[in-house]
């Protein structure tokens, strides 16, 4: 299981010198952050900076930041991450971040080899140090354990912790969701947005 990459120009800050921002071709993954770096005409250099060591990264508007301690679902159970980098959706009074990895690779299709990539979607509170998985059903992109999450980090908004138990919240409209908060704006979940779980 590995991060999928996203690819292009870009900047990053270190862990140990936030100072100083680097420029660079860039390919980020869940798990590091290749950077090909040189001046025109000059054969390019490629450092390669694991996830624990970048502060944040951005690839054209997509901002990367790094989150630790956390769980990705693995077949039938979760896999405990150290570190990854994961895409910033949406930042304010909470962070709404999504990981993106590659699972399969168990021999199936013309090369050999199958993966998918699947996304999961991170919490990141100010009280907290680690980020905190979102549960949510493969199918709908809810769930009550979805719902019993996210409710205690959003309960000074009686309106969006309404619309969350009604069910009009999923993964398809989570990033609205999050801005609202995040804005102390409303929340207008659409019609098919509160499809059955």
């Amino acid at each position: 299981m590995v991060g999928t990459a996203q690819s292009g120009p870009g900047t990053y800050i270190l862990v140990d010198n936030r100072q100083v921002v680097y420029a660079g071709d860039l390919d980020v993954s869940g798990y590091r952050l290749k950077s090909k770096e040189g001046k025109a005409g000059e054969k390019p250099k490629i450092v390669t900076w694991q996830a624990s060591e970048v502060y944040w990264a951005r690839v054209g508007q997509q901002r990367y930041l790094p989150v630790s301690n956390f769980s990705i679902p693995a077949g039938l159970g979760f896999k405990k991450m150290n570190h990854g980098l994961a895409e910033v959706l949406d930042s304010g009074r909470v962070t709404l971040l999504r990981y993106d990895y590659e699972v399969g690779g168990g021999g199936t299709g013309p090369a050999g080899f199958s993966t998918r990539t699947v996304s999961a979607y991170l919490l990141q509170v100010p009280d907290e140090e680690d980020a905190l998985l979102i549960p949510m059903n493969f199918l709908s992109g809810k769930g009550a354990e979805f719902r019993e999450m996210l409710a205690p980090h959003f309960s000074t908004r009686p309106d969006l912790l309404k619309q969350l138990e009604k069910g009009e919240v999923a993964r398809r409209n989570l990033v609205a969701f999050v801005h609202a908060y995040n804005t102390k704006q409303p929340f207008v979940a659409k019609p098919e947005d509160a499809q059955k779980e």
